[in-house]
């Protein structure tokens, strides 16, 4: 028989970290995004103004799985409403429950479903960036069928995933010629304006060392004029600045890649590594620079050095840029999942989402393709009708 336990207060989870990174290694998601260490470190960064709700799954005294939920107020789509959703934001690569694999996955999601909807003061169940091809969508379709309750899937992040299966040589010698004349070009004009270096930051000295440095690159970066930066709050420099000590306690860890122009950092990769899978989690380069192209040579040195260090997976995390496409096609789909009460309220938001949302994504999507179209056409370049 499962029962269930609500940790409702962050200094109740602290104690849980032998037990939650126990139960992670045996889950059938282990990741670092789900550790005690990861959690910690967002919520003392990001949890302000929301409710922790962890639910504990016992069978008899055996753990066997967590839910990192939490509860807060937010926008969807022009909307207040109050959400419970997983703990993440968009510095978060992906999302999921912590199940023992040898546990029945659909027995904790059912009864973590039945929990959830007898508390009443909630609009949407928000589960955000869970892998396409993960069990929870088909089984909470299931649920929400069963309980009457409206479900809606997104797509959500497509994240490149460059796999490490041959050595650099082989897998450069694949690439294009544009595409490695375009590195050249690059490597050759930065040469020109100074002195590069290029470093990777790996022990807690080295990367503390250089993380305001990074921080004021992010500031001068595009993502910094948007106030997205690294450095641009004091929750994101908080949250970046714990991650190296807490991911430093156990086998993950973090890497900082720098390049610098006459001894001054113009561009900059921040990595998590979880054993031989690094994820790209951020990635900004000083725009004053970017005739130069900074961040096309540091890439092209990191994806270089990756094969060389026996790293078997590079996720580049966010959507699929074309400087990511370049090095892989190979793409990692996500889902945002969203379960809508049963009020009127909901039942608005319900409508908005699943019949407004994507006439107006349509009504834009043409508008873009008009005025690509249009620039095309007074550029005499060749306008492609389908």
């Amino acid at each position: 028989m499962i029962r269930i336990n609500e940790i409702k207060d962050f200094n109740d989870f602290l104690p849980l970290k032998e037990k939650w990174n126990s139960l992670l290694k045996k889950s059938t998601t282990n990741s670092v995004f789900l550790s005690h260490e990861w959690i910690r470190c967002w919520w003392e960064a990001y949890g302000r103004e929301k409710k922790i709700s962890i639910i504990l799954f016992f069978e008899g005294d055996n753990l066997k799985a967590i839910g990192p939920l939490m509860v807060s107020k937010r926008i969807f789509n022009g909307l207040p409403i109050k959400s419970i959703s997983f703990i993440e934001n968009d510095e978060t690569p992906h999302c999921g429950l912590l199940v023992d694999r040898s546990y029945e996955f659909s027995i904790i999601l059912s009864t973590l479903i039945q929990h959830l909807t007898s508390q009443k003061k909630w609009d949407i169940i928000l589960f955000r960036k869970v892998f396409e091809n993960n069990q929870i969508y088909d089984e909470l379709k299931c649920i929400c069928n069963r309980r009457n309750y409206s479900l809606v899937s997104r797509k959500s992040l497509c994240s490149p995933i460059l796999k490490i299966e041959s050595d650099w040589d082989s897998f450069y010698s694949g690439k294009s010629q544009r595409f490695k004349k375009k590195i050249r070009y690059d490597l050759n004009r930065l040469k020109k304006q100074g002195c590069i270096e290029i470093q990777m930051h790996e022990s807690l000295e080295q990367i503390e060392k250089v993380l305001d440095d990074i921080f004021r690159v992010g500031l001068r970066s595009w993502q910094g004029k948007k106030g997205k930066s690294i450095g641009s709050t004091k929750q994101n420099r908080l949250f970046f600045s714990k991650l190296p000590r807490a991911l430093n306690e156990n086998e993950n860890g973090i890497l900082i890649w720098t390049l610098s122009l006459d001894g001054k950092i113009i561009s900059y990769e921040y990595h998590v590594k979880q054993k031989d899978y690094v994820y790209a989690l951020r990635g900004e380069y000083d725009t004053r620079h970017q005739p130069v192209g900074p961040g096309v040579v540091l890439d092209s040195e990191i994806v270089r050095n990756l094969f060389n260090n026996r790293v078997r997976r590079y996720n580049m995390c966010g959507d699929p840029y074309p400087y990511k496409l370049r090095w892989t096609s190979d793409i990692l789909p996500h889902k945002d999942i969203i379960i809508f009460n049963r009020r009127p309220y909901a039942m608005l938001l319900l409508f908005l989402e699943s019949r407004v949302r994507p006439i107006l994504i349509n009504v834009l999507k043409n508008k873009k393709n008009s005025a690509h179209s249009l620039n095309m056409k007074e550029q005499g370049g060749p306008v492609c009708h389908r």
